[in-house]
């Protein structure tokens, strides 16, 4: 995985689940979220098949306002910087650079009509893509 990817944040940790980090692609040098889960977080069927669902779902959403997947690994190595290594399952998303929805309304009060009308269109189209791709 480190030979594809410079590691450079730790987006997010979710008690010791898993770990979103942010990378930049050596291939392309774009910027990728990555999320990663110890293979001994998964040790059980129920755990690695929430895992496999979750790409599943993820990956079937193919929309403009949607993170998408763009890679999943479920036998990589992490060297963390201390030399530890370990087995993984891991993915990698297409890096939203301003976050999620949910953080950005946690930054602010509120918005101004013309963004809240913006982010709430965003909103809307997905929901309605969704709806109609698995209910039609």
């Amino acid at each position: 995985m480190q030979s594809d990817f410079i590691f450079y944040k730790l987006y997010t940790k979710v008690k010791s689940l898993f770990r979103v980090k942010l990378a930049i692609s050596l291939e392309d040098r774009k910027k990728y979220a990555i999320k990663i889960m110890r293979e001994d977080q998964v040790n059980t069927p129920s755990k690695l098949e929430a895992f496999i669902n979750e790409v599943k779902i993820l990956a079937s959403l193919s929309h403009k306002h949607l993170v998408q997947i763009v890679y999943v690994n479920l036998e990589g190595e992490y060297r963390k910087p201390n030399g530890n290594v370990f087995k993984v399952v891991y993915y990698v998303m297409r890096y939203a650079e301003y976050g999620e929805l949910f953080e950005i309304l946690q930054q602010f009060e509120s918005f101004p009509e013309k963004i809240a009308r913006h982010f709430f269109h965003q909103l809307i189209h997905g929901i309605l893509f969704n709806f109609y791709r698995f209910w039609y």
